[in-house]
């Protein structure tokens, strides 16, 4: 029989020493494969069994070993060369590696204009109707968690951080995801460092004087000083508390732009000291006019029907903007007012139900001799064809005698012999907008942009 030989390991390093225990080519093993059954060699033969059994397993085992040894190596060489390929990329950068980082950052700062802060996943907003995630949801954190790189270009350009929408729960949520809620907006706060803030906070749950403030609004409070624009909707009218702003805050020195969904004397007072207000937004409530408000200081208006718009021009002589919108309140009829500062004019019907005679009323009674943009617009799913009131703005324009350089048409029924009749009269027009209502855009051919059209041009 041949030396018995034994697999172990190395007691220093512990490396396997697997060596053979039988040689299957020596003389012992073949004379006694092809021999005879003898009583006296059973012994023998059942001790070469059981070394072959053994030898079998350190076999199976050795052979785990060297697979996962195998494995790791495989592993190693996939490393190396993923490694690899990221240094040859450093001799050959993308084209995106070789922008300089201020062109990086104009391109971050594009697209990065709102950042959505969502407490509840399927809660529905005016302010982000379109309910887009990912890239387009939260620009800021998404382009910080690309590389490095853009890390850094994200972190130095406080700008980023500063636009947030925050739509906040209309029913009871666990605290988990409050406290979840609350971390983001603070992570977009302190990165915001101090550049000014865009705000634009939609606050479904009602609010009473016993409620406990949301945490995330009582941190937003915190940095009125640093409002630039602040646009708040939903059940609520504004009230310090909503944001625990202390009494003795009074001054919002940044402020420029300001739009309520509702709105009353005690909101507009809030804001009673803000030097740098120009524009006031009000989507459904009348204004009150009366209240302590920079009514001088503003140059831009979004009010409704049941404003008059002398009233309104009388508290705001500097305005150069109005956006006047025709809710359900018949407009005021007055004498005709010179707005002598006005150049932009916007009037936008709100209720499908409206005669677009109401648009004779309102024009009729303002002479804007400065005017150099004029909008009407109305509802896409207005369902009633509303003709192009082309007699009301000929009567508009003579009562002006102004230079219109831009029109804006959408949702009116306008014909190719209408618009050729706004070029006539508007000569000195350089930018024309016209969308087609509902009625058109089923028709097999549009009467609007026609052959004729395009000859007269």
């Amino acid at each position: 029989m041949a030396a018995e030989l034994a697999g172990s390991k190395c007691p220093t390093c512990g490396t396997s020493n697997f060596t053979p225990r039988l040689d299957l080519q020596s003389d012992f093993i073949r004379r006694r494969i092809f021999s005879d059954y003898d009583p006296a060699a059973c012994t023998e033969i059942e001790e070469t069994i059981s070394l072959l059994d053994a030898e079998h397993q350190d076999c199976a085992s050795e052979i785990v070993r060297l697979q996962l040894q195998i494995e790791a190596l495989s592993s190693r060489q996939r490393q190396l060369k993923e490694c690899e390929s990221k240094f040859r990329c450093l001799l050959s950068p993308s084209p995106i590696q070789k922008l300089p980082n201020e062109v990086l950052m104009s391109v971050f700062d594009l697209v990065s204009q709102d950042n959505l802060l969502r407490e509840e996943r399927k809660r529905f907003s005016d302010l982000w109707p379109d309910g887009e995630h990912g890239l387009t949801a939260m620009p800021a954190l998404v382009l910080s968690s690309i590389c490095s790189g853009w890390r850094q270009i994200t972190l130095s350009h406080s700008a980023l951080w500063s636009r947030m929408t925050l739509v906040l729960a209309a029913v009871h949520i666990m605290e988990d995801i409050k406290a979840s809620f609350f971390t983001m907006v603070k992570l977009y706060i302190d990165r915001s460092h101090t550049s000014l803030l865009r705000l634009r906070i939609d606050m479904a749950k009602y609010y009473s004087a016993g409620s406990v403030p949301h945490s995330a609004l009582s941190l937003l409070g915190k940095t009125s000083q640093r409002w630039h624009h602040l646009t708040f909707i939903g059940s609520n009218l504004f009230r310090r508390e909503i944001f625990s702003i202390p009494d003795n805050v009074r001054d919002f020195p940044s402020l420029r732009e300001l739009a309520f969904k509702l709105c009353d004397r005690a909101a507009l007072e809030v804001f009673g000291q803000a030097p740098n207000l120009r524009c006031l937004e009000v989507a459904h409530d009348a204004i009150e006019l009366t209240s302590n408000f920079p009514w001088s200081q503003l140059t831009s208006v979004a009010v409704t029907s049941a404003e008059r718009l002398d009233e309104v021009m009388d508290r705001c002589p500097n305005l150069a903007s109005i956006r006047f919108q025709l809710v359900w309140y018949t407009p005021h009829f007055h004498p005709p007012r010179a707005f002598q500062s006005l150049k932009s004019l916007f009037i936008i019907f709100l209720e499908r139900r409206l005669d677009s005679g109401w648009l004779n009323i309102v024009l009729s009674c303002c002479i804007c001799p400065s005017l150099t943009s004029l909008t009407l617009e109305m509802p896409e799913d207005y369902s009633t064809s509303c003709t192009w009131p082309l007699r009301t703005l000929e009567s508009f324009l003579i009562q002006s005698s102004c230079a219109l350089n831009d029109l804006s048409v959408r949702g009116f029924q306008i014909t190719d012999n209408d618009l050729i009749a706004v070029f006539r009269r508007i000569p000195s027009l350089t930018s024309l907008i016209v969308e087609d209502s509902r009625f058109n855009w089923d028709m097999d051919s549009s009467t609007t942009i026609t052959p004729a059209l395009i000859q007269s041009l």
